[in-house]
């Protein structure tokens, strides 16, 4: 007599599905991450935040296909003095983060994509805001790395220029930061058709 034993080639977590280009994925993200903690810390002034966002992408600049989203990230920030300006603090931001997106338009088969990025942005803060209060906005660009392409996305890997407006706010004791960012994602023209993806996020932020 024999016994055969099946294992599913894709076990599933929830939301979240294994297979060899997830954990391809994660692992980059852990290395984005890392990658990010040492570039901060080799600054004495620097701050670190765990964040998690949501939104959905806008059907605009030639975009059809229409996705939400929500993911995580770690953020590190250390002061530039170079890009400071009277009572404006300028510094570096480096962000790494990993998304889950879904398809939700009617004219395309819904979908799922996972993906991993970095970006590397310019801080513009008020004079208050490095204490733990205050306004802030960010400008910069970075890359993308999905597991599949979409309609708007042929390119699995895409550039990613941002930018943010939020605030910061001592909540219970520990500084915590509110804000909106807009992401473009394509692939610069370098793929065919390349209409492009505008993400909307709604962030929320802790400092570490």
């Amino acid at each position: 007599m024999r016994v055969v034993i099946k294992v599913p080639d894709s076990p599933s977590l929830g939301w979240w599905t294994y297979s060899p280009t997830s954990m391809k994925l994660l692992l980059m993200g852990a290395a984005c991450i890392a990658a990010a903690s040492a570039s901060a810390q080799e600054a004495t002034d620097s701050s670190h935040t765990l964040d998690i966002y949501g939104g959905q992408s806008i059907l605009m600049l030639g975009s059809r296909d229409h996705r939400v989203e929500g993911g995580f990230s770690y953020a590190a920030v250390k002061r530039e003095p170079r890009i400071s300006f009277g009572s404006t603090h300028g510094g570096i931001l480096y962000d790494s983060y990993f998304e889950y997106s879904h398809g939700v338009g009617p004219q395309w088969p819904a979908d799922d994509a996972e993906a991993i990025g970095g970006l590397v942005m310019a801080r513009w803060s008020n004079g208050s805001a490095h204490s733990g209060q205050g306004f802030f906005t960010d400008i910069g660009v970075g890359l993308q790395m999905a597991d599949r392409s979409s309609y708007d996305l042929p390119s699995e890997l895409n550039s990613t220029p941002a930018a943010d407006l939020g605030v910061q706010l001592p909540i219970s004791h520990r500084s915590c930061q509110i804000a909106v960012r807009y992401l473009h994602i394509s692939n610069a023209g370098t793929y065919k058709p390349n209409r492009g993806q505008n993400e909307f996020f709604l962030m929320f932020s802790v400092k570490v």
